[in-house]
């Protein structure tokens, strides 16, 4: 499930927070039942520049194992 390296542990990183935008409106919703205080949204902003850097990078790396392959 977790490979060493600073790629997966990143990806680990945009997932986690990626999930946490995703349950952050029941959050504050359960946080105003509770009358507790609201937790901190994130800044979805540099998840996605992550993600998509890391999508990107993926991408051509196949692109360059298949052409590689392909060539021999």
């Amino acid at each position: 499930l977790f490979v060493s390296g600073w790629r997966p542990g990143a990806g680990w990183i945009c997932v986690t927070g990626l999930a946490y935008t995703v349950i952050y409106p029941l959050l504050v919703w359960l946080a105003n039942i509770l009358v507790v205080p609201v937790p901190p949204q994130l800044d979805t902003d540099q998840l996605y520049v992550l993600l998509t850097g890391m999508l990107g990078l993926g991408a051509y790396r196949s692109y360059e194992k298949f052409k590689k392959t392909k060539q021999e």
